[in-house]
């Protein structure tokens, strides 16, 4: 579904290695598999400011915020403290300009996005009510969605 809705953008590439494995999958180790495979990319993680929030609750978080560029989704409803450690965090390795990513390592960008007001849990529950989500889904992404009777009230 995620290859329907997105995998048209040039330059994306879908990974599904975690949904492989067979054990518990983290992040750093992950990112540290892709660098390994593309050695000369400038790699970028995106991640919404959600799970930003609990950064520090991750595996080798400090490591993995050292190493990775992160591209930050304003997420509605989800405002860091300001009083935070997670703020102090985004503070410190804030740039302003997208290409600053480039030959670089450690940096987050804010992108401020006008994304939908609604949670994939939300879309879920819609259809599970049997609710029309159309107007939240790529219309492929649907179709798969309905011909396969996911998420739907067993």
């Amino acid at each position: 579904m995620v290859q329907l809705a997105i995998g048209h953008i040039d330059k994306l590439k879908i990974d599904d290695r975690e949904i492989r494995k067979n054990s518990p999958s983290y992040s750093y180790e992950t990112f540290k598999e892709l660098k390994t495979e593309n050695p000369t990319a400038d790699l970028i993680w995106i991640m919404g400011t959600d799970t930003f929030s609990n950064i520090e609750t991750w595996f080798k978080y400090e490591k993995f915020l050292d190493e990775v560029n992160i591209l930050l989704l304003k997420r509605p409803g989800f405002e860091v403290d300001e009083n935070s450690f997670v703020n102090d965090l985004f503070k410190s390795k804030r740039i302003m300009k997208f290409s600053d990513f480039f030959g670089s390592t450690g940096n987050i960008f804010l992108l401020n996005i006008n994304p939908i007001e609604i949670t994939s849990t939300e879309i879920r529950n819609l259809i599970r009510n049997e609710k029309n989500v159309t107007k939240f889904l790529n219309p492929e992404v649907h179709a798969v969605i309905k011909e396969y009777k996911l998420y739907e009230s067993k």
